[in-house]
């Protein structure tokens, strides 16, 4: 298995609550001699004052950490999805369907990771299109559901859904 080098935290914006968890791990990265980037989200939990956009942690990061609940999975998800980076979710929000690694398991688990002793779940991403008389005025990711909507509007609207190129 392949044993990562450089990995990002990515952690729930403006979420005090998870910095002690953030400084263990943090802390643990560090002593493994890991190089690591933080999220801009970090600022202000941590005494590091370098931070990086989400980007930069997917075009330079062979693994990124995320702490929070599964709305901070999903976002990290959304953004990374040209990169190809594994996620590993450490669980700091109410119930985790999809970030289920407890805090207190999360460092053990760290290290079997670091070690290359894991497993790796490809998921299904959705590509979500709009388009207007032909033109595409909305692209984007997601890695659990798509909401359709119009905000404040009271009409029927008409979807045209397909997967993969044949209409459902």
């Amino acid at each position: 298995m392949y044993k990562f080098k450089k990995v990002g935290l990515i952690v729930k914006f403006n979420d005090a609550g998870i910095a002690d968890t953030l400084e263990q791990v943090y802390r643990k990265l560090k002593s493994k001699g890991v190089d690591l980037l933080l999220d801009h989200a970090t600022r202000g939990l941590l005494d590091d004052p370098l931070t990086v956009d989400i980007e930069t942690i997917g075009r330079e990061c062979d693994l990124a950490i995320v702490i929070g609940g599964d709305g901070t999975l999903l976002h990290a998800a959304r953004e990374l999805v040209d990169f190809r980076v594994p996620l590993v979710g450490i669980n700091r929000g109410r119930l985790g369907f999809l970030v289920d690694v407890c805090p207190d398991k999360g460092l053990s688990l760290i290290d079997e990771i670091l070690e290359g002793h894991y497993l790796c779940e490809e998921r299904f991403m959705l590509e979500a299109t709009i388009e207007r008389d032909g033109e595409l005025v909305h692209q984007s990711y997601a890695f659990n559901d798509v909401v359709l909507r119009i905000r404040d509007l009271l009409q029927i609207m008409e979807f045209e859904v397909s997967i993969d190129g044949s209409f459902v």
